[in-house]
């Protein structure tokens, strides 16, 4: 009896004992130890540093200031505008045979008057062609300075005064400053003026070869529609 009331005892304290170990593993199950912890608030805090340095990149990045091309102050020179003439000035430009084909029509042609026999010409002198006959000529003379220009165009007068035998003078409001003479004699046209071109100042002639008969309006016409390029 003794026997048995001890061994009823033992067992018990083993069922107990087993009972124990059992509910302190199934409370330990999923939770993190202290370095796991540690760990995992470390790697939280690097993400959200990272998220935070990212997004003032971003920031960064978008609050610059904005290039804008067209309102560049840098110096370089802008494009030309649309319709109007620059320089190097030629002949065949495609601007000048189609604006003076709306003024003079489209069977006219525009052609490079060939330097004299020995020199050399330092302008471009250009012949309106209609017809055969050459109806008035455009002559460009390119200069560095609105004084150089101006200076030109009296120098020319000058001498227009002198070669241009009974001939007549009249002041044009054409550009800067412009003159119109006509000879009676020989029926030239001649218009000079010059051009204020903020980049590069131009002295222009537009005048009738001699005995070509050609009407005042018609030369005139020419002077402004060349004006009106430049």
């Amino acid at each position: 009896m003794k026997t048995k009331t001890i061994l009823l005892i033992i067992g018990l304290m083993l069922l107990i004992l087993v009972s124990g170990c059992t509910e302190t593993q199934q409370n330990n199950v999923g939770t993190p130890t202290g370095n796991e912890t540690i760990n995992n608030q470390s790697e939280t805090g690097n993400t959200a540093e990272t998220n935070t340095a990212n997004d003032s990149t971003e920031t960064d990045n978008n609050t610059g200031p904005q290039d804008d091309q067209e309102t560049d102050n840098s110096g370089i020179v802008q494009p030309t505008p649309a319709g109007k003439l620059r320089s190097p000035y030629a002949c065949d430009n495609s601007l000048v045979l189609s604006t003076f084909k709306t003024v003079f029509g489209n069977d006219i042609t525009i052609s490079k008057k060939p330097a004299p026999y020995g020199k050399t010409i330092t302008y471009m002198t250009c012949n309106i062609i209609q017809k055969g006959a050459v109806i008035v000529q455009l002559e460009f003379h390119e200069t560095t300075t609105l004084e150089t220009a101006l200076n030109s165009l009296e120098d020319e007068a000058r001498q227009i005064d002198d070669q241009l035998f009974e001939s007549t003078k009249e002041t044009l409001d054409l550009g800067e400053k412009g003159y119109y003479f006509y000879s009676s004699r020989t029926g030239e046209h001649r218009i000079i003026f010059v051009d204020a071109d903020p980049l590069q100042p131009v002295f222009l002639i537009i005048r009738s070869l001699p005995g070509t008969e050609i009407e005042e309006s018609v030369v005139k016409n020419a002077a402004q529609t060349l004006e009106g390029l430049i």
